[in-house]
C-alpha cells in the first residue's frame, strides 16, 4: 500500500504536466492533428484514473481523522469527475456539461472542507497547498469550458 501511494505521488505531477501541455496545445492550435488529440485523451484519462485511485486511498487512510479523509476523498473525486467532463467535452460526447458541473460542485465542497478541516496543515505542501492549487486550476478550466 505504501509503495503504491509513493508511486502515485511520483507519477502524479508528471501526468499533470503532460495533460496540461497537451490540453493547452490542442486548444491553442485548434487543429485536428491526431498526435495532439491522442496525447490529450490518454493523459486526461490517466490523470482522471489516478485521481479516482487517489480518492479511494485517502478515504481508507487510517492515519487521518474521518473529516480529513472525507475532505480529501471529495476533493479528488470532484477533480476526477471534472477531468472526465473535460475528456467528454474534448471529444464532443453528450453529458460533458453535467460532469463538469458535478465535478465543480464536488470540488468546491472539497475546497471548503480543506479550508475548515486542514488549517493545521497550512504549511504542508501535499496536504494543503497542492490540493488547493489543483482544485483552483480544475475549477478555472471547468468554468471556461462551461461558458
Amino acid at each position: 500500500m505504501k509503495d503504491s501511494v509513493d508511486f502515485i505521488k511520483k507519477i502524479g505531477p508528471v501526468l499533470e504536466i503532460v495533460a496540461a501541455l497537451g490540453f493547452a496545445t490542442a486548444i491553442a492550435l485548434s487543429t485536428e492533428e491526431q498526435s495532439l488529440v491522442v496525447l490529450t485523451i490518454i493523459s486526461l484519462s490517466a490523470l482522471s484514473l489516478l485521481y479516482a485511485i487517489n480518492a479511494r486511498i485517502h478515504l481508507f487512510d487510517a492515519t487521518k481523522s474521518w473529516p480529513k479523509r472525507l475532505v480529501s476523498f471529495l476533493n479528488f473525486t470532484g477533480i476526477a469527475i471534472a477531468l472526465m467532463g473535460f475528456l467528454f467535452a474534448f471529444n464532443h460526447y453528450p453529458g460533458a456539461d453535467i460532469m463538469l458541473q458535478a465535478g465543480s460542485v464536488i470540488t468546491v465542497v472539497g475546497v471548503i472542507g480543506i479550508a475548515f478541516f486542514k488549517r493545521d496543515a497550512a504549511t504542508d505542501l501535499f496536504e494543503f497547498k497542492l490540493p488547493l492549487i489543483r482544485s483552483g486550476v480544475v475549477l478555472l478550466l471547468a468554468l471556461s469550458m462551461l461558458v
